[in-house]
């Protein structure tokens, strides 16, 4: 690509990478110091906890359960058999070295361009790393923040080798991130066709069709694993192509929440996360762009040019549920993207420089550093230690409130290890108590079909809970998103089958249940 510099700016020497990785490594464990024993979601966080450990119970992902592709879940519980149990800190550990790899990753794609000659660049990556860390939140989405930094270290050593050798890899590891999850792996093909496409019509050096044939090779072998398990394993086929069936008929990948730009905002942090919304589609279109048609006399770093092909589909993945969250897993390309796009710019001009990084990484704390668990902690002096799977965990009195209402709801109705149901929100009650769900679909929040409805009820039989607690919650504010909208058979099943000792009349859209007999 002749716009695009295609050998390293700068090679790195096996000394320089073991130095990055030990510094990786320290600051991973620094922010796990910090915050690995604070804080506790009670619901997306146990929906890694709980699937990783149902692995080693002898379920599988999908199958048995509601979850995302299996790649995240195998690793943890692998992580678990090693540290040598199924609690929430090993599940923390496996998400931090998940999370250090990213860091490793992002940095290594930076310091490539570095020739470390003044104390500026010394600098420029201290707050690049600072910046983020704070965006790889929260902690139990580290599989997807490191999946978009893998495509990127991916797509920018195609760019640069542009070999048939590279897009067979680069196939490879598209593979690979798809059993991480599917949707990383859609992004990561559109962006690495769409290279691949752009560098055979503009350098010639191999055909499409060639290069087609070398990437879907690369594909299908990187994604060996999955296919294993889908004719091996009993069952997982089915399951596995149904919930693809089941996500097509659904025309969403989440739910929605429209995007809060900056003149909608009621707060500082509304007002700097609108900013960001607008950035990120800047940069997409400004980088792509950019790409595509700048003069031949000039070149751009292959990291921005990875980044601005995979800026759009990321994206489509913030936009699709517009919060702080999905903010920060979904922002990579384009924070990447635009410190390479700093440097490469400004690497001359110290004081620009300088500036370009601190902006940044002021309106990152504005942003996401209330959403850290330990500043969190600090600013509310109300949180206190209980214990969680055998450890000292620091939680909100929200938190607590909810575990200790369980704590009474087993100590008179399951006192003996008996099973209960909980839906939608809260599931994390499970692994806490070290029960399983009685549900398949214990993250009950998209609606189901009557079938589906009807498979549960039939697990529900079987389990007999012994007390089943509804959270008739309206996700977002959205009436469609309670449960007995959502689920209206179970819900109709629970209360037809179901003694009710307390509803909403009380507790706000809490039903809770116990069984007749």
């Amino acid at each position: 690509m002749k716009n695009i510099q295609t050998t390293p700016l700068q090679s790195v020497s096996a000394f320089n990478i073991l130095i990055l990785l030990l510094f990786s490594s320290f600051c991973m464990i620094a922010v796990f110091i910090w915050e690995g024993h604070i804080g506790i979601n009670l619901s997306d966080e146990a929906f890694l906890w709980y699937g990783a450990a149902a692995i080693n119970h002898g379920e599988v992902p999908i199958r048995d359960y509601y979850a995302y592709d299996p790649g995240r879940y195998y690793f943890t519980a692998l992580v678990m058999q090693l540290v040598g149990n199924n609690g929430i800190i090993a599940s923390r550990i496996a998400e931090a070295l998940v999370q250090e790899l990213g860091l490793f990753l992002a940095l290594f794609l930076l310091i490539r361009m570095m020739k470390f000659h003044k104390a500026i660049h010394f600098v420029y990556i201290l707050f690049a790393t600072v910046t983020l860390l704070l965006w790889m939140i929260p902690l139990y989405k580290s599989f997807d923040v490191t999946a978009s930094i893998i495509l990127i270290t991916l797509l920018t050593y195609l760019i640069e080798t542009n070999t048939l050798r590279a897009v067979f890899w680069t196939g490879v590891g598209v593979g690979l991130v798809a059993i991480l999850g599917r949707n990383h792996g859609l992004y990561g093909a559109v962006a690495s066709t769409s290279v691949i496409v752009y560098l055979s019509l503009t350098e010639h050096q191999y055909s499409i069709i060639a290069a087609l044939k070398y990437y879907l090779v690369g594909v299908l072998i990187g994604y060996i694993p999955l296919i294993l398990m889908l004719v091996f394993i009993p069952g997982f086929k089915h399951a596995f192509f149904k919930g693809i069936y089941d996500l097509i008929l659904s025309k969403s990948t989440n739910l929605y929440l429209p995007i809060l730009w900056p003149w909608q905002a009621s707060t500082l942090q509304g007002f700097i996360c609108g900013i960001f919304f607008i950035g990120i589609l800047l940069f997409a279109i400004y980088s792509l762009g950019m790409t595509l048609v700048k003069s031949k006399n000039k070149s751009i770093a292959a990291t921005v040019a990875a980044c601005a092909f995979l800026s759009l589909p990321y994206a489509q993945y913030i936009f699709s549920r517009a919060d702080v969250i999905h903010l920060a897993i979904g922002i990579f390309p384009f924070l990447i993207g635009v410190y390479a796009y700093f440097y490469q710019v400004f690497s001359k001009s110290s004081i620009i420089l300088l500036f370009s990084i601190i902006t940044l990484l002021i309106l990152s704390i504005f942003v996401v550093l209330p959403l850290h668990p330990g500043a969190q902690s600090y600013n509310d002096k109300r949180w206190e230690y209980i214990e969680i799977s055998g450890a000292q965990l620091k939680v909100d009195p929200d938190a607590v409130n909810k575990i200790n209402m369980f704590k009474r709801l087993i100590n008179q109705y399951a006192a003996n290890g008996q099973p209960f149901l909980v839906v939608p929100f809260n599931f994390a009650m499970y692994s806490i108590f070290g029960r399983s769900s009685p549900m398949w679909d214990f993250y009950s929040l998209f609606p189901r079909s009557l079938n589906d409805q009807a498979d549960d009820i039939a697990r529900i039989k079987k389990a007999n809970p012994r007390f089943v607690v509804i959270y008739d919650e309206a996700l977002d504010g959205v009436e469609e998103r309670q449960f007995h909208n959502t689920h209206p058979f179970i819900f109709k099943y629970i209360r037809d089958n179901f003694e009710l000792v307390h509803d909403r009349s009380e507790t706000q859209d809490i039903y809770i249940y116990k069984g007749k007999n």
